[in-house]
């Protein structure tokens, strides 16, 4: 398997795309967080990493969205992810058509985000989303 990055052209014939148009590398100019995850094999974790992180993102007064980005799991992780979006309208969801490995799924999500922040978060809550303002503190903070 190959290392290297997909292009946006590559990224749109390969994914599946739901409650987003596929990926467009336009300017990402407008303010807000996009937090990316990319999806392996986690479908018992997605709910509850959607439910701990929606209230630390609402708690930062600015527009959020979660991308999704499936990276071709064995387990039913994409039905999952159908699921939030129809639910959540500020999650997204992306299905790549076989496994491009997590740095590929990371950048595909990073290409579809709408605001000018991006932060990529692990889909088994290695990360704990209630950290999330601390690092967001630091980055305004200009120390990351």
């Amino acid at each position: 398997m190959s290392n290297q990055s997909l292009t946006d052209s590559e990224i749109r014939q390969l994914a599946t795309c739901s409650g987003v148009a596929c990926p467009d590398s336009g300017g990402k100019e407008q303010l807000g967080i996009s937090v990316i995850v990319p999806v392996y094999n986690s479908e018992n974790s997605l709910p509850l990493l959607v439910e701990r992180l929606q209230p630390v993102l609402d708690k930062l007064g600015q527009p959020y969205e979660l991308i999704l980005v499936d990276d071709a799991s064995r387990d039913k992780s994409w039905d999952v992810v159908q699921n939030l979006v129809s639910r959540y309208p500020w999650v997204t969801g992306i299905n790549l058509m076989r496994n491009y490995g997590q740095h590929n799924a990371v950048l595909c999500g990073i290409r579809a985000a709408r605001f000018s922040i991006a932060v990529t978060m692990d889909d088994d809550l290695q990360n704990p989303p209630e950290e999330l303002p601390k690092m967001l503190a630091k980055l305004n903070e200009g120390n990351l």
